[in-house]
């Protein structure tokens, strides 16, 4: 019963996004996947920026007195 319902269901949705125009979804699409996309090509910078800031001398430090606190507890 649950299983006629949702495929019910899911036809009519399927049928109503079926009547919008390929162009309208094509560039609602465009608009809805341009902000993870964009994170995705900058990945790049922000990834060596992190490792710069992670990797220095200073957050090593601090990371290794962080551990020995843990450790003597």
């Amino acid at each position: 019963m649950v299983a006629e319902y949702l495929l019910g269901v899911a036809t009519a949705q399927a049928s109503e996004l079926g009547d919008i125009p390929a162009d309208a979804y094509r560039h609602t699409k465009a608009q809805l996947r341009a902000p993870a996309q964009a994170r995705m090509r900058d990945g790049g910078d922000i990834e060596r920026e992190v490792r710069q800031i992670w990797g220095s001398a200073q957050a090593q430090q601090r990371i290794a007195g962080y551990l020995e606190r843990l450790r003597r507890r």
